[in-house]
């Protein structure tokens, strides 16, 4: 088997080249506008598994060593990698070279959150970028579920049923909304208003998960896996690292009597304060 049979890119479609059980192909390059990148996304034949795994090597990063890393992670063969690297780098540059990032077999994807200032422009970066009501077309590619779900109307009757004579939860709602120009104002007029942080306290069961919720749901998904609802039951260095770059998105942290001792719960909120 020569290279030009182990490696398919753009010459089948997708399900022809998993009916013919192509061992590798390339699936797509990603226009990474946060790192300024390209990430490529190759499939590779898992032959145990008997089926096409995905995954992504970013252009920067690609080398015969991680490419042959990934591939036998995913149960394929990689017979030469630096042969088989030097291919895929020939099809790349050829490629980048007869398209752009409007055509077909390129995506754009980002991993940033909130407002971010790119090349003199503001925009808010969320499931899209939007910036001064263009919708930039790139997908979010990050770890958090930031699709947006669930009917306006819908949303407006529960507001107006529930929360119509719950004065505390009016403010609950003001907070929500406020942490998403929070940084919109930072950036256009120095307001300087930075990290504000919201502590809600009362007995058990008096709602105050139901109101972190609130807040949580007006950029992520406020439940389950990938939310913008996180617990103290992680460690508040695994926290800060998931939320320390995002700017302009509220999130909600339950469970803090979980911490160990109340200096970690003092140094956490200090350290976050702080940026």
């Amino acid at each position: 088997m020569n290279l030009e049979e182990l490696v398919v890119i753009e010459e089948q479609s997708e399900q022809e080249m998993k009916m013919d059980g192509a061992p590798f192909f390339i699936k797509e390059l990603i226009d990474m506008v946060d790192d300024n990148d390209v990430a490529i996304r190759f499939s590779v034949y898992n032959f145990l598994r008997k089926e096409h795994c995905e995954f992504d090597i970013k252009r920067s990063e690609l080398s015969p060593r991680v490419l042959k890393k990934n591939i036998t992670r995913h149960g394929g063969i990689c017979p030469d990698e630096v042969k088989l690297c030097e291919f895929v780098e020939r099809k790349i540059n050829l490629f980048l070279c007869q398209n752009n990032t409007n055509s077909e077999g390129i995506s754009t994807s980002h991993k940033s959150l909130g407002w971010k200032m790119q090349d003199g422009v503001i925009g808010f970066w969320t499931d899209r970028i939007y910036k001064e009501g263009r919708d930039c077309k790139s997908h979010y590619a990050g770890r958090f579920d930031v699709a947006p779900k669930g009917d306006l109307k819908n949303l407006q009757m529960m507001v107006q049923r529930w929360m119509t004579d719950n004065i505390p939860m009016q403010a609950i709602l003001a907070l929500g909304a406020g942490a998403t120009a929070l940084s919109y104002s930072n950036m256009m007029w120095n307001t300087h208003m930075y990290n504000p942080i919201i502590h809600l306290v009362s007995n058990s069961s008096r709602g105050k998960s139901t109101a972190a919720k609130v807040i949580a749901s007006f950029v992520g998904k406020p439940e389950g896996n990938a939310s913008t609802y996180l617990t103290f039951l992680a460690t508040g260095n695994a926290i800060l690292k998931r939320i320390g770059s995002i700017s302009g998105v509220p999130f909600a942290i339950d469970e803090f009597p979980t911490a160990k001792s109340k200096k970690e719960w003092s140094d956490f909120i200090y350290t976050l304060s702080n940026g």
